[in-house]
């Protein structure tokens, strides 16, 4: 199993709807992508960072489906919920 996590933080300049959008763009993701047998996103909490997802994926074929998959490549405003790690 692959447990693919991302966590995110909001600039100052980052508007709520900027960050929903993000954060429902990650749950399309888990919701389409047939790989992902499970993920969870939301808050993140006890850490620097403000939000944050969990994608469960069976194997590295899997994971190179996530990757390759139209709805992991959709992202609104690469900064609208902040920083990539």
């Amino acid at each position: 199993m692959i447990y693919h996590s991302i966590r995110m933080k909001a600039t100052a300049d980052v508007t709520q709807e900027q960050v929903e959008e993000a954060l429902e763009s990650m749950r399309d993701q888990g919701r389409v992508i047939s790989a992902v047998k499970s993920f969870v996103v939301g808050r993140d909490y006890g850490s620097d960072f403000d939000w944050g997802g969990v994608f469960v994926i069976e194997d590295l074929d899997g994971y190179w489906e996530y990757l390759t998959h139209p709805a992991h490549a959709h992202r609104p405003d690469r900064h609208a919920a902040g920083r990539e790690v």
